[in-house]
């Protein structure tokens, strides 16, 4: 199943590449100069390299926008929980300290990313973590203190990195609001750690 596919695509450079090693036998000139001068091959080495830089800053910014919950739609409520649903969830009460201010809301700054101080953790946080994290994928309000059920990263590097993305489609909310959240957790059958 492999080979036909590969066949496919094998034929179509191959008609190129007979078209030009025809070229070549039948001693048709180069379209262009095969011995470029330095400044030229530089040029084109150091405009590959801001293409190819540039295309991987758009497509990171393309797919952290695409992955983000803030561009998602109606996503549903996801069911109370006792014990972790995933091997990567983080579970933990913060209260957002700094904002990415993003506007201003009864006096006070929100934004999309933020930095919070742990005040309780349940799980997920590694204790070696420190008390402070930065918080993404959601709206907080600076000064409020929150119930966060987000996510670790799972690529290696960010692991060591003290970032939970707290999306939307989370039980992620006020502390005013997650009495169920933190009457199950704190009464429930106590939190597992990873």
């Amino acid at each position: 199943m492999l080979l036909p596919r590969l066949g496919a695509w094998s034929t179509f450079f191959a008609v190129f590449g007979a078209f030009w090693l025809t070229t070549d036998k039948l001693g048709w000139p180069p379209l262009i100069n095969t011995h470029p001068t330095f400044k030229v091959t530089l040029a084109a080495t150091l405009a590959g390299c801001l293409l190819i830089a540039a295309l991987d800053i758009a497509g990171t910014f393309a797919l952290v926008a695409w992955r983000s919950s803030l561009n998602s739609g109606d996503c549903g409520e996801k069911p109370l929980f006792v014990r972790p649903v995933y091997f990567s969830q983080t579970v933990f009460i913060a209260r957002v300290i700094r904002t990415g201010h993003t506007a201003q809301v009864s006096g006070k700054w929100v934004g999309d990313w933020d930095i919070g101080l742990v005040q309780e953790r349940f799980w997920g946080l590694p204790s070696w973590m420190p008390r402070i994290v930065v918080l993404t994928n959601n709206v907080f309000q600076e000064g409020q203190s929150y119930f966060i059920d987000g996510r670790r990263s799972y690529l290696l590097l960010p692991q060591f990195l003290p970032t939970v993305e707290a999306d939307l489609c989370t039980r992620t909310r006020r502390v005013e609001d997650a009495g169920i959240e933190l009457r199950l957790l704190r009464e429930g059958a106590g939190p597992a750690r990873f």
